[in-house]
């Protein structure tokens, strides 16, 4: 399992094919949660590509992932 309270990430993760499986709004600040058959190498590999700009995504499936999770969140609603 992998959370994170980085949306941008979280967008980026999805646009990476790892499954985004629930937010998480129990503690203060929301989290997302990558649970299921994922590789926890493998996700903690992109993640670091993200952070050190090393990322290479599509920006057009970028943005329209990036707002639709910053709608579920606004609107407190799941993934879907």
């Amino acid at each position: 399992m992998f959370r994170t309270s980085d949306t941008a990430l979280a967008a980026f993760l999805v646009t990476q094919s790892f499954p985004l499986s629930a937010i998480d709004y129990s503690s203060p600040r929301f989290e997302f949660v990558f649970d299921g058959n994922i590789d926890e190498d493998l996700i903690k590999e992109a993640s670091q590509s993200y952070q050190t700009s090393k990322a290479l995504v599509d920006p057009a499936t970028y943005n329209r992932i990036l707002k639709s999770l910053l709608r579920a969140v606004r609107d407190g609603e799941q993934w879907q």
